[in-house]
C-alpha cells in the first residue's frame, strides 16, 4: 500500500492457535500522528504530507503482549501460534494480504 498522505490508520492483529485455529486474541492498535511541530527531524525519524497538517513516523514499533499468547501450561512446549498482522491506513485502504508470523516457542 502506497499511500504516503494517509500514513497509517490502525494495526490488526489476530493471534490463531496453529493446531484447532481457534482465534485466541484480535486487537485493533491505533497508531497515533505527530503534529507538525513534534515532527523535528523530518529526514530520518517523520514525514509531513503537504497537504495534510499532521505528520507520521516514518517507523512504528508496536508490542505484542505476552498475555495474547496464552496457552494452556502442559502446551507450552508444543503449542504454536499464527500471528496474522495487516495495516489499515487513514483512508481506509488495508494490506491485501496479512503478514503471518507462526510462533513455535511460547514459553
Amino acid at each position: 500500500m502506497l499511500d504516503k498522505e494517509s500514513g497509517i490508520g490502525r494495526v490488526e492483529v489476530k493471534v490463531i492457535q496453529t493446531g484447532n485455529g481457534h482465534l485466541m486474541s484480535s486487537r485493533n492498535l491505533t497508531v497515533p500522528t505527530l503534529t507538525p511541530s513534534a515532527c523535528t527531524d523530518r529526514v530520518t525519524d517523520c514525514y509531513c504530507p503537504n497537504a495534510l497538517n499532521v505528520c507520521y513516523k516514518r517507523v512504528y514499533k508496536l508490542y505484542i503482549s505476552n498475555c495474547w499468547l496464552m496457552v494452556a501450561k502442559d502446551a507450552l512446549k508444543s503449542a504454536e501460534v499464527k500471528l496474522e498482522v495487516g495495516v489499515v491506513n487513514r483512508a481506509g485502504l488495508k494490506t491485501p494480504t496479512p503478514l503471518v508470523h507462526v510462533v513455535s516457542n511460547t514459553l
